[in-house]
């Protein structure tokens, strides 16, 4: 499930990308649908990280007593691996951010190659972030003794999270179908790719993360129903 939400922390990013402005300029003409989708995704995204967060303090107490039987030297290096890949990112995004202030619109947004190579650098960093916490997470929780209630817990925030990734998808969906229809100028002037088409680079891609992330989380659900149905079995 770590891994399913990281794909779409990924996923995420690159929407948020591609419906810049949207929220602000949000044209009158557009079907409600749109408004419904591209709200569904921002606030099933924060509930989403709100259960993650619920479920990393659930595990807290089992994490502390792990580093109190000197646990640290087993999971030291992934951990500070992360450190170090975020603290790069976190230099190279407010390099670019600067950056981006002293250029026009059409630079930012394709019109000029280096920016758009010094994003695309960034743009991997940040993929890299993701998966170095996400690896960190594992490789601590594969260490950590789990009592039943715990493990309880963090199935029900499993099933919780499946469905607000499946509303997030969803949502993507509909909300890229209704502005390609209705506001095809917005795509193209945000992203490259044919006006009115919802198959434009960014959307295809966050579209694409999600699904793999989508297509984790149920298999991670049908695990957790599963254990569930043989545990009341006896």
């Amino acid at each position: 499930m770590l891994c399913a939400w990281a794909f779409f922390v990924i996923g995420g990013s690159v929407f948020a990308k591609a419906s810049e402005g949207w929220a602000v300029a949000r044209p009158t003409f557009t079907h409600g649908l749109a408004r419904a989708g591209f709200e569904s995704v921002l606030w099933a995204g924060v509930a989403g990280a709100l259960v993650i967060i619920l479920a990393a303090a659930t595990a807290l107490p089992c994490f502390v007593r792990y580093l109190g039987a000197d646990g640290w030297s087993e999971i030291r290096r992934p951990i500070l691996g992360a450190v170090v890949i975020t603290i790069v990112t976190t230099a190279a995004g407010s390099a670019v951010v600067l950056w981006a202030h002293h250029l026009v619109f059409a630079q930012r947004n394709g019109g000029y190659w280096p920016y758009s190579m010094a994003f695309l650098i960034l743009a991997a960093l940040v993929v890299a972030t993701v998966a170095g916490w996400t690896v960190a997470a594992l490789r601590t929780v594969a260490h950590l003794e789990l009592p039943s209630s715990v493990l309880y817990a963090e199935g029900g925030f499993a099933l919780i999270l499946t469905v607000l990734m499946t509303v997030i998808l969803t949502g993507t969906v509909a909300w890229s179908a209704m502005v390609a229809t209705d506001a095809p100028r917005f795509l193209s002037g945000a992203m490259t790719g044919p006006p009115g088409s919802p198959l434009t680079p960014n959307l295809l891609t966050a579209g694409a993360f999600m699904a793999a992330g989508l297509g984790l989380a149920f298999r991670g659900a049908g695990r957790v129903t599963g254990a569930l149905r043989t545990d009341l079995g006896h």
